[in-house]
């Protein structure tokens, strides 16, 4: 007599379930070979501390490591992070500006750094990239951008070693972070004093330990999870769109007269008699992080951008309006930092603006 042994069954729950868990591995490897995952937290503040380290300069706080050149991996690959002897990102330069050259100094934090980024893909290389394709004049764009700084550390750069560069226009990249002095905690917050002098010991990955609530997990998820947090701010912005959740409040933001617009105002105010003084061009470009594209209260802070435009006569451009009409295109990385194509954009922006303005040959 044959006996028979027969397949276990598989019910339809458990392919479903077996369906499920393939189809979310599949999400989440796409979604990393996108480039929408961020590396491990440790790794990133690892190579991160290799080209900045902490400034015995007045004010600066922070400051770019001359020399160094560290190949760091982000989520859409390796990048390599130059900085030449100067203290800028970017190729080696000569501090005196040669003949017959027009030179531009771009100022800002990480957005004009252009970090998570190729050198050649940031707002800086690709403005001087467009600039010399239209003019008969050489112009040199210098990337004075420096992760985490805020206003007053850009305007103490400025006055103590931008000013030594000779430049002949300075733009300012500004933030709605910039309207807040307390940006002035956030990298050392972010990366213990430390470990600045000791980027080794960043190899160490620190634990906030497990998560106890809903929020907590929620992070958790988000720093670990590249799924989870492009369908979590997709959602959150549909809920906007849709009237069915309310946009962040202003705040401080939305009071012209706070101390934070006053702040930031100040330090603009300064740059721009720095700069007057010395017949040195001036102009401001501002830039939305990706969560504002989605938000109502942008149109409200680029009326205020507007305001301070016309009181203080510095030229500003704001590119809320070009980057919310493409917001369906790749322009933002994990961090909120432009793509290749995000700064391709903003440079033709500017570039534009700035030959409208006479400030460029």
């Amino acid at each position: 007599m044959r006996i028979s042994v027969g397949r276990p069954r598989v019910t339809r729950v458990e392919v479903l379930a077996a369906a499920l868990v393939v189809s979310i591995l599949f999400g989440e490897g796409l979604a990393r070979w996108l480039g929408l995952a961020s590396p491990p937290g440790g790794d990133r503040i690892r190579w991160w501390t290799q080209f900045i380290r902490p400034s015995d300069a007045p004010l600066l706080v922070w400051e770019l490591v001359p020399g160094a050149a560290v190949e760091g991996r982000e989520a859409h690959g390796s990048v390599l992070y130059r900085v030449n002897s100067m203290g800028l990102r970017g190729r080696a330069i000569d501090p005196r500006k040669g003949s017959g050259v027009f030179r531009v100094l771009a100022l800002g934090d990480s957005f004009t750094f252009g970090l998570e980024g190729s050198e050649e893909d940031s707002l800086p290389s690709q403005l001087e990239r467009l600039a010399n394709a239209r003019s008969s004049v050489r112009i040199e764009v210098l990337n004075g951008g420096t992760p985490g700084y805020n206003t007053r550390q850009e305007l103490a750069w400025l006055l103590q070693r931008g000013l030594t560069l000779e430049p002949d226009l300075v733009i300012l990249g500004v933030a709605v972070g910039d309207v807040d002095p307390i940006m002035l905690q956030q990298w050392p917050a972010q990366v213990p004093q430390e470990l600045w002098p000791n980027p080794e010991a960043a190899r160490r990955p620190r634990s906030n330990g497990p998560a106890s609530s809903a929020g907590g997990l929620d992070d958790w998820l988000k720093q670990r999870s590249a799924l989870y947090e492009l369908a979590t701010s997709r959602w959150d912005a549909l809920l906007v769109r849709s009237g069915l959740r309310e946009p962040g409040g202003l705040g401080v933001l939305g009071d012209y007269q706070s101390r934070e617009w006053l702040w930031l105002r100040g330090a603009v105010q300064e740059m721009q008699v720095a700069l007057r003084r010395r017949g040195v061009g001036f102009a401001i470009w501002i830039y939305p992080s990706p969560e504002e594209l989605s938000r109502e209260r942008w149109p409200v802070l680029g009326s205020l951008f507007q305001r301070w435009s016309d009181e203080s006569g510095v030229p500003i451009v704001d590119l809320w309006p070009v980057f919310r009409q493409r917001h369906w295109r790749p322009l933002f990385r994990v961090f909120g930092h432009l793509t290749g194509e995000g700064n391709e954009i903003a440079a033709e922006t500017v570039l534009g603006f700035l030959v409208t303005k006479g400030l460029l040959p």
